[in-house]
């Protein structure tokens, strides 16, 4: 059974309060249930909307064009679903491709290490409580073999032509060598108060 767990952040430490299904019927349970599902549906339709993007870049000219696709549009989409959630959308990772997915914040390395601790998938999702936001996460796993053609292992999965583009538009890259199931990245939906 997969469990959402709610979170209160007390300075830079992170403690697991509760699981948000033993406080149904309470007001409190109520609102950071809102913010849960907001926050599921809202990292679910950036996952689609990358995911349908880089198909269709994929389709229109193979790896190799969706790779240079990715590297001027990736972050792009991201910033456009964030306008239209009202929410910051971000895409975060301990081994990056984009410098600018890296996760920098020791809250979010906490909540890394939490999804990765549990490397089974037992967990899908957190939500954070602080005094002015609630910020939600979700884990990003490698969920499909055509996910390996681009975050493989570069002897194995990855074509040497599409290794060496990804090596000329992402010089400092981190984002290869991972399995079937092994955890890429998490989402992280930032909602003011």
């Amino acid at each position: 059974m997969k469990k959402t767990f709610v979170v209160t952040l007390a300075l830079v430490t992170v403690v697991i309060v509760m699981n948000a299904c033993d406080q149904s019927g309470s007001k409190e349970a109520a609102i950071l249930e809102s913010y849960r599902l907001k926050g599921d549906s809202i990292s679910t339709t950036a996952q689609q909307t990358i995911f349908k993007n880089l198909t269709s870049a994929v389709d229109s000219g193979g790896l190799v064009y969706a790779i240079d696709f990715c590297n001027r549009n990736a972050m792009r989409i991201t910033d456009s679903l964030s306008q239209l959630a009202g929410s910051r959308i971000e895409r975060l990772t301990n081994r990056n491709r984009n410098s600018q997915n890296r996760i920098k914040e020791e809250g979010d390395r906490v909540i890394w290490e939490h999804f990765e601790s549990h490397g089974d998938g037992n967990v899908d999702d957190t939500l954070i409580h602080t005094s002015d936001s609630y910020t939600y996460y979700k884990p990003i796993r490698i969920a499909m073999p055509a996910c390996l053609n681009c975050h493989g292992k570069k002897d194995k999965d990855l074509d040497p032509l599409v290794a060496k583009v990804i090596a000329e538009k992402y010089p400092n890259d981190l984002a290869t060598g991972y399995q079937m199931n092994d955890l890429r990245g998490i989402w992280k939906i930032t909602f003011r108060k």
